[in-house]
């Protein structure tokens, strides 16, 4: 008898330690969407078990009178290959908020639903589907993208950490307001950096404020899209380097930027950079260069 009851509390054990190690596998995904009004940029972190959490950001690709910047974040269940496919779904409970800026540090909290629905491409690459929910007519929303696993690490175990790729691009009379200095930093998981000049000196044009933009990015890379890269980002840009130091204006924008890898250093590249507080989308045509 005493034998019996050593053996069960043994199995009880075993059964525990096995549901608590599953709990410490984690799935680490960054995931885009797009709306005719919104960009998305999202990551989530996802246990063997279904439990874990997702935030994501969303800033308009228009004027301010018609989608103001979203901010959400809470604890997520995840349904793994339903029905045997490829498929997958996401739902997650939690609070947002607008104006991560400009309403510091007083933010109006709100309730809302955040659901998605993946389906898988490839081991790296899922196709994604966003619908956001609430009472309040201001949240509910939908978007479509891609999603892109991390993996287990936010940096690959046998892969640098350390800077992969860095892209230097310059446009002039691409856009007919000014040129555009841009340079891209790619990292070893496809999240980067992405840093804009936006100026008219020493163009015929004198339609463009000087600006600076500065936003962490994602990259859907060549190996997926041949010959093409997409890269995008949500980020804040200011006025003014001189004549508003020390008190910058720190607004939020919003880059997508399209690369056709034309040599093995050289691409041309397009994108658009979307200003909504001041209603302006500055588009871009030039040459990439990476070293």
């Amino acid at each position: 008898m005493k034998l019996k009851i050593w053996l069960s509390i043994a199995v009880f054990a075993v059964s525990i330690n096995t549901i608590a190690q599953s709990l410490t596998i984690p799935k680490l995904e960054t995931f885009y969407g797009v709306n005719t009004d919104h960009h998305l940029i999202g990551f989530s972190k996802q246990y063997s078990n279904g439990l874990g959490y997702l935030g994501f950001g969303t800033i308009s690709a228009v004027g301010p009178s018609v989608y103001s910047d979203k901010f959400f974040a809470g604890p997520s269940y995840t349904f793994f290959d339903i029905a045997n496919t490829n498929f997958s779904a996401t739902i997650s409970p939690g609070v947002w908020t607008t104006g991560a800026i400009y309403n510091f540090p007083l933010y109006p909290v709100n309730y809302g639903l955040a659901t998605q629905i993946s389906y898988k491409l490839s081991d790296a690459y899922f196709l994604r589907l966003g619908l956001n929910v609430n009472r309040q007519n201001d949240f509910n929303t939908n978007t479509i993208g891609f999603a892109y696993s991390l993996g287990e690490r936010f940096f690959p175990v046998k892969k640098d950490s350390t800077t992969k790729k860095i892209n230097i691009a310059f446009t002039y009379g691409g856009n007919l307001n000014g040129h555009i200095f841009l340079m891209e930093t790619t990292f070893s998981n496809n999240l980067g950096f992405h840093a804009i000049t936006l100026t008219d000196v020493l163009h015929p044009s004198l339609g463009m404020t000087d600006r600076f933009y500065l936003g962490p990015s994602f990259t859907l890379k060549e190996d997926f899209l041949k010959p093409f890269d997409v890269s995008m980002s949500l980020g804040v840009h200011t006025t003014g380097l001189l004549y508003n130091f020390p008190n910058y204006p720190i607004l939020p924008a919003s880059n997508i930027k399209i690369d056709y890898n034309w040599k093995k250093l050289i691409a041309f590249s397009t994108g658009a950079i979307s200003i909504p507080l001041d209603g302006l989308v500055y588009g871009y045509l030039g040459m990439c260069f990476s070293i």
